[in-house]
C-alpha cells in the first residue's frame, strides 16, 4: 500500500495495531504571484526537508476563467491534481522531505493576481500520517468559474485586436463604447477553442431588432456604437479585431464582457417558435388532460366560457379596462426624411382617430395612463448605397425628451442591396405592454446613413 502511495519507509507498527499520532500541524505556508500576459502564472512549494507531509492547497485567482494542475518538480506531466475556478481547493497531496511541487494557473485575466496558501499535517515518519488517510483526490470548486471575465481595449489601426479567456462562459457581450465604423472597416470577431486556431463566430445584435450577424461588422451592419452578444460554449478565447481600416476611421474602445448564462431576447415573429422550449412533465406527475374547453379557438371560446355569479354579498368587481374608458393611441411619422446627426422625430399623436399637432415629444393626458403595444419603423433608400436607418423610443419622467433622454429600445433597418428606392421594415411588439403615466413623456429619435433615405414609424397602443 505505501508502495503505491510513494512512500519510501515501511511502517514502524502493524496496520491496524496502534498509531503513535505524532503528525503534527503544517506550518501554513502562503502563496502569490501575478499572471503574465497570456493569464498564466507557475506557483512552487518545497515540503519541509525533514517530514513527510499531507496538505491541501487552497488558491484564488483575481479575474478570469482560470484552470489549475499541481505537478511534481518541473515537470508539466504527471499531474497530481487537476481544479478550476475562481476560489478553489485543491489535494489531499502526499509529498516526501524536501519535495517541490508546482501550482501551474492557465486561463485567467492578463495581471490578475493569485493568492493563497497549503495547509495540512507533516510527520517525520511516513506511518504517523496514515491515521489521516485514504487519500481522495478532490478539486473543490468554490466559485463558478468564468462569470467574471473582462478585457478592453481600443482599436485604431488595422491589426488591432482585443483579447479574452472565456473557457466556462455561455456568452460574451461585446460592447463598442463610442465612436462609429466608417464605411469600408470591418471589424471581425471571432473564438478558439484551443487558444491557437481562431474562427468566425456568430453575432446576436439585440439593437437591430434581433439580427444575427456572420462573424463580422461594418458600417452596413453596425453603423455606430453599441452592444453584442456572441454565443462562447465550448470555447477558450474570444477575441474582436480590426481587420480592415476604412477611410476616416476613428478609435473604437471596445469592452468584452464573459458570463455563465446565455440570455439572448426573443425573436419578433416567425422565429419565436423556433426558439421556445419544450414542455417537460415531472416523473412524479400524471399527464395533465386537454379539454375540449382548451383546446377551443376563436369565437368557440366565448360560447364555452361559463356565466360568472357575484355573490349577494359582494359588489361587482370592475374590470382592469373597461371598454368605456380605453382611448385608442398612435404616433405616426409619414414619409419624414433622415438625418446623419441624432435628432428627434416629428410624430402626429393620434388619440380615437383625432390627430393632433405634430411633436417631437408626447405627454400622457392628465389622469391616465399611457401604454404602448407596438412599434413598426419602415424605410426606403434615395441613393444607390447601403444606408442604414435606426430608431429609438427614448421616454423622460420629468419634461420633454431629447436625444439623450432614457432608451426604451432601438430598431436598426438595412437595405438588402446597395440599389435607390429599396428599403426594409421591422415591427417591434410589447406584449405586456410599456406602460406611462404621471409626468412622463414618450418620444422617438432618429438617425441615418444618408439624408436620402425615407422614413415611416407608428408608435401604437391605448390610453386608460
Amino acid at each position: 500500500m505505501l508502495a503505491a502511495l510513494g512512500l519510501r519507509h515501511a511502517p514502524r507498527f502493524p496496520l491496524g495495531g496502534p498509531s503513535p499520532m505524532a503528525a503534527t500541524p503544517l506550518p501554513r505556508e502562503p502563496l502569490s504571484g501575478t499572471c503574465d500576459a497570456s493569464g498564466n502564472a507557475t506557483l512552487k512549494y518545497r515540503a519541509p526537508a525533514h517530514f513527510y507531509v499531507h496538505c491541501y492547497i487552497a488558491v484564488a485567482v483575481s479575474a478570469g476563467s482560470p484552470s489549475y494542475i499541481v505537478t511534481l518538480g518541473g515537470s508539466t506531466s504527471g499531474a497530481l491534481v487537476y481544479g478550476q475556478g475562481n476560489q478553489t481547493q485543491l489535494g489531499p497531496v502526499l509529498l516526501q522531505p524536501g519535495e517541490v511541487v508546482q501550482i501551474m494557473v492557465f486561463g485567467a485575466n492578463n495581471n490578475a493576481t493569485v493568492a493563497g496558501q497549503v495547509v495540512g499535517w507533516q510527520a517525520a515518519q511516513p506511518e504517523e500520517l496514515l491515521p489521516l488517510l485514504p487519500l481522495q483526490p478532490t478539486a473543490v470548486t468554490l466559485t463558478t468559474p468564468a462569470v467574471s471575465g473582462l478585457s478592453s481595449g481600443t482599436l485604431v489601426n488595422q491589426g488591432d485586436t482585443v483579447s479574452l479567456n472565456c473557457a466556462g462562459a455561455a456568452v460574451v457581450s461585446v460592447q463598442i463604447t463610442s465612436g462609429t465604423i466608417a464605411a469600408g472597416t470591418i471589424i471581425a470577431i471571432t473564438g478558439s477553442p484551443d487558444g491557437t486556431t481562431y474562427y468566425d463566430l456568430p453575432i446576436f445584435q439585440p439593437q437591430s431588432n434581433g439580427r444575427w450577424a456572420d462573424g463580422s461588422i461594418g458600417s452596413t451592419t453596425f453603423s455606430s456604437y453599441g452592444l453584442l452578444l456572441v454565443p462562447v460554449s465550448g470555447l477558450a478565447g474570444i477575441r474582436i479585431a480590426m481587420t480592415t481600416k476604412g477611410g476616416g476611421q476613428g478609435s473604437l474602445p471596445v469592452i468584452l464582457r464573459a458570463a455563465a448564462a446565455a440570455i439572448f431576447p426573443p425573436s419578433i415573429s416567425q422565429q419565436l417558435m423556433a426558439q421556445s422550449q419544450p414542455v417537460v412533465i415531472a416523473s412524479d406527475q400524471s399527464a395533465v388532460a386537454v379539454t375540449p374547453f382548451g383546446s377551443s379557438l376563436g369565437q368557440k371560446t366565448m360560447a364555452n366560457s361559463m356565466p360568472v355569479v357575484i355573490a349577494s354579498d359582494q359588489s361587482a368587481v370592475a374590470t382592469l379596462f373597461p371598454s368605456n374608458a380605453r382611448t385608442a393611441f398612435a404616433a405616426t411619422a409619414n414619409a419624414a426624411a433622415g438625418v446623419v446627426a441624432e435628432a428627434m422625430l416629428q410624430v402626429i399623436p393620434v388619440r380615437a382617430g383625432v390627430a393632433g399637432a405634430g411633436v417631437t415629444s408626447i405627454a400622457v393626458t392628465a389622469g391616465k395612463k399611457l401604454r404602448l403595444t407596438a412599434i413598426v419603423c419602415s424605410f426606403l433608400t434615395g441613393a444607390a448605397a447601403l444606408n442604414v436607418s435606426r430608431f429609438f423610443l427614448r421616454t423622460n419622467p420629468s419634461g420633454a425628451v431629447v436625444i439623450t433622454s432614457p432608451l426604451l429600445w432601438v430598431i436598426e433597418l438595412a437595405p438588402p442591396s446597395a440599389t435607390s428606392g429599396v428599403g426594409n421594415w421591422a415591427t417591434a411588439d410589447f406584449p405586456d405592454g410599456m406602460e406611462l403615466s404621471g409626468t412622463d413623456q414618450v418620444g422617438i429619435s432618429h438617425i441615418a446613413g444618408a439624408v436620402t433615405n425615407t422614413e415611416w414609424v407608428a408608435l401604437v397602443g391605448f390610453e386608460y
